[in-house]
């Protein structure tokens, strides 16, 4: 199962330059947000949840409890650093590490994710998975960047970021995940990305550009639409 990794491996060099050439991308932040955001919830709901939904063969109704759990885990994290943080710069040096945290674990679950749909048979979506996850660690990086540059300027930060995708596809293509807890983790991942595309991704208010959303949202249709007509 070498595609899978020779692909998060070229993501993770990608991401890299993405990082170094994001300033440019300034003028024009809240509608790749908005368009990566639409690609990605779409992606979320009509691809990972499904996924997640098919660990109910082994974990039953459980797997929806995990998913729960998860949601309020990462609440209450950030809700303690808000709290319990004396000054407004600390508060902010702790919820970029909370969230640059989150992001490791979700793209060490989506690598693995994505081998699983190599080892599933499920090899086109695997591939169509690509174009999303792009963009989620497009925005996760001007994201993280927007709120304290500071914090990924620590190089064992950034390659932990950049290669994370990869790290997650090696441990998939290493070991022998039994399914159960790979649906039990993976659950539990989704909650926290639930969270976070609610809390964080998505522009608040009068932010975001609407045109730009639903062309992401569109663009995964078609891409799943694709997917089913090869898939026939």
């Amino acid at each position: 199962m070498i595609a899978p990794l020779i692909i998060t491996l070229l993501i993770g060099f990608f991401i890299y330059g993405f990082d170094k050439l994001s300033p440019y991308f300034e003028h024009a932040h809240i509608r790749f947000i908005s368009f990566s955001t639409g690609l990605f919830v779409t992606y979320l709901f009509l691809s990972m949840f499904p996924t997640m939904l098919r660990g109910r063969e082994f974990l039953g109704n459980g797997v929806l409890f995990i998913f729960f759990w998860g949601f309020v885990v990462f609440h209450i994290a950030e809700k303690y650093v808000y709290q319990h943080s004396s000054s407004l710069r600390r508060r902010r040096s702790r919820l970029v590490r909370l969230r640059t945290l989150g992001f490791f674990v979700n793209h060490i679950i989506l690598g693995i994710a994505v081998v699983f749909f190599f080892q599933t048979g499920q090899i086109l979506l695997g591939y169509i998975s690509f174009l999303p996850i792009i963009f989620h660690l497009m925005s996760s990086t001007l994201i993280v960047e927007h709120l304290h540059h500071k914090v990924r300027s620590n190089p064992l930060t950034h390659l932990l970021s950049y290669m994370s995708l990869f790290f997650g596809a090696l441990i998939a293509t290493l070991f022998r995940i039994p399914l159960e807890i790979y649906y039990g983790v993976f659950a539990f991942v989704v909650g926290i990305l639930f969270y976070i595309i609610v809390r964080d991704t998505i522009p608040p208010y009068r932010e975001g550009d609407s045109i730009y959303f639903l062309c992401g949202v569109v663009t995964y249709i078609i891409l799943l639409l694709i997917e089913q007509f090869f898939t026939l």
